[in-house]
């Protein structure tokens, strides 16, 4: 894994040299820590920047910027080719190519030459994100892999073009403006992320998974910007897939598995213990022949801590386990981290533990398997449950009478709420917290509020609730996010798969994906998702939906398959996340440090009124006001670092 950077100049600019590009690539170093280099045009217009975390080809033979053997194409590549070894016997079919190294970035090379860009793009498996010049056309490509798993920024900044693997990279390139996007810190404190292709900056957008960029080099424009197509690799009937699905999803997951493992260093695994990550560790180390390092973070508490499952999964399947234990203190420690981690603002508070379980394997390990992208693709969110229970108010009760009773759940007083709860606790021994039931009738009684449709859910679910017109003095209205997630959107289809394409082209990539790549990367960690490679993913579109969910039962086949491999009693219970109690933190140990962070400069951007009330209010108990405030905490740092 590595870190990328360009800068195309419009014409030759005395202010920006070999040492502009440095300083860019320099600010990613913890993406690349074993080697950095560049690349500079015979007419000073043209540079890249890389830095390299050596994975596959460990020698010099494997550094980059590269350029193919005719010296027609030039590239900063940062990603894996899993299948970058098929390729080559494809290529050593059609021509007599001489190998000089082990790496993938030369076989990506050569199979530009041989193939050309698109039917490249078609074969190739992995997770990448890369520029490439190609000196005969004059042409500059941005591309990024099916799922968005590697991110790429790009931009003008007046007539000149920069792009980079980090925001922060290209906030170095000489006289960045920064212009903030009032548009991204609406996003951002709606959904607790920018959502693509946007950045907070003006003028700077993020290339959106399954998409190349074509910039002239002579015009100095952009050409286009297109999504490109994948080769299919499996080809299943419905007959096939219910004599045996279990069968067909073992198969495709281990071939996964074993592709995502290809590498010259050592390749780890998370284990939190829940299915996604057992499965993946439970495949993984069928497959090998030693045992493997896999890795858990605890929270010291025990209503949050997943360990036990973990620990006792590990043991059964003979890995060397390796477990950190944080508590309030790591945690309070590793957020003056977040701003320098997420240069640009992210609020997804499991970033905490995310970061922290990277840094603890980082010491250990190079590369780590995750089981992030199943819980999009095979209906692991309890909101697919949630949407499931909405439809029968939806289809029985007109909106108006819905919204009475929204209307009148929101008055519920807490201390009946207490009373309801401590009921609920003796009748099923539930192990969802005040806090929690609190929100799940909080966010009920605002789906009944504010949906006049079903299809109005999908978005607002994930959004967080506040009044955006009083916590922001300039509040538009902006509806081409909206619109534009509406095209994956199929109203012939059940509601809950319409919220999986959601998920899949929205929040996945957006939040997930974000969150473990910034992570991982500032720790120089490579992870490795098998369930977002293309077969996995092909094979949960034929799957119909009742393989994923069950009844109450999310990831049924996920979990019929984690039996054949671990004991029942360990995949059959709740599902519990990656998250930590920020509630009962914000108002207890990280109070102080929340309202120093709470204080807003006069300027015409947050309303400190609005957010003292709200802030009373949550600190009174009168709501929970978890989200919005986490956001203008992260708001707040990140502000700080950027733009004072």
């Amino acid at each position: 894994m590595c870190g990328i950077t360009g800068i195309i100049l419009k014409k030759t600019n005395s202010h920006i040299d070999l040492k502009s590009i440095k300083q860019m690539t320099r600010e990613i170093s913890h993406r690349g820590p074993d080697s950095e280099d560049y690349w500079v045009s015979d007419d000073h217009l043209q540079y890249f920047g890389h830095r390299r975390l050596s994975i596959i080809e460990l020698s010099k033979k494997g550094n980059q910027p590269m350029k193919s053997q005719t010296g027609r194409f030039i590239i900063t590549f940062n990603g894996e080719i899993y299948n970058h070894l098929q390729i080559r016997d494809k290529i050593s079919k059609k021509t007599n190519y001489q190998w000089h190294s082990n790496s993938d970035t030369e076989t990506l090379l050569s199979s530009l030459e041989v193939f050309g860009l698109i039917e490249t793009l078609a074969l190739i498996e992995g997770m990448f994100a890369f520029g490439l010049i190609d000196q005969i056309s004059k042409k500059l490509y941005l591309v990024r892999d099916i799922s968005g798993e590697k991110p790429l920024y790009y931009g003008f900044q007046n007539d000149d073009f920069v792009f980079a693997s980090e925001l922060k990279s290209i906030t170095k390139f000489p006289n960045f403006k920064k212009e903030l996007n009032k548009k991204s810190l609406k996003y951002f404190l709606e959904y607790s992320f920018i959502p693509e292709p946007y950045s907070i900056f003006k003028n700077i957008n993020k290339l959106e998974k399954t998409s190349f960029l074509e910039f002239d080099l002579n015009s100095n424009r952009i050409n286009k910007i297109k999504k490109y197509d994948y080769k299919k690799n499996i080809n299943i009937s419905n007959h096939e897939i219910n004599k045996d699905p279990i069968k067909l999803i073992d198969k495709i997951l281990n071939r996964s598995v074993n592709i995502s493992t290809t590498s010259d260093v050592e390749v780890g695994s998370f284990l939190s213990g829940g299915t996604d990550s057992s499965l993946i560790t439970s495949i993984m180390s069928s497959l090998s022949k030693k045992k493997i390092e896999t890795f858990s973070v605890s929270i010291n508490e025990s209503n949050y801590n997943e360990g036990y499952y973990a620990s006792n999964i590990a043991k059964y399947l003979k890995t060397n386990h390796n477990e950190i234990v944080v508590g309030e203190n790591d945690l309070i420690d590793q957020t003056k981290y977040l701003s320098s981690m997420y240069d640009e603002p992210f609020a997804d508070s499991s970033q905490i533990p995310t970061s922290l379980i990277s840094k603890f394997a980082s010491t250990k390990v190079k590369v780590i398997l995750s089981g992030d992208g199943a819980d999009e693709y095979f209906g692991g969110y309890n909101r697919y449950l949630g949407i499931k229970k909405i439809m029968k108010f939806f289809d029985i009760l007109p909106f108006k009478i819905r919204f009475l009773i929204g209307h009148t759940l929101l008055k519920i007083p807490n201390n009946l709420m207490n009373i309801l709860f401590s009921i609920l606790k003796k009748i099923d021994n539930d192990k969802l917290e005040l806090n929690q039931i609190n929100e799940k009738i909080f966010k009920f009684s605002l789906v009944l509020i504010n949906c006049k449709k079903i299809d109005d859910i999908y978005l607002f679910i994930l959004k967080n609730y506040f009044n955006g017109k009083e916590v922001l003095f300039e509040n538009e209205t902006y509806s081409n996010l909206e619109k534009n997630l509406l095209k994956f959107i199929d109203t012939q289809n059940n509601p809950i798969e319409n919220m999986m394409k959601v998920d899949q082209n929205f929040y996945l990539q957006n939040d997930i994906l974000n969150k473990v790549d910034r992570a991982s990367m500032f720790y120089s960690l490579e992870t490795r998702m098998p369930f977002l490679n293309k077969d996995v993913i092909d094979f949960s579109n034929l799957l119909p939906l009742r393989y994923k969910i069950r009844g109450n039962n999310t990831k049924w086949i996920l979990k019929e398959l984690l039996k054949k491999y671990i004991p029942k009693d360990y995949v059959n219970r709740p599902k519990m996340g990656f998250s930590i109690p920020l509630n009962s933190w914000l108002k207890g140990p990280l109070k102080n440090w929340s309202l120093e962070n709470l204080k807003f400069k006069d300027n015409d951007l947050i309303n400190q009124n609005y957010v003292n009330t709200i802030m009373n209010n949550h600190f009174n108990n009168k709501s929970d006001n978890t989200s919005i405030l986490w956001n203008l905490i992260i708001w707040s740092q990140w502000s700080k670092k950027y733009l004072d």
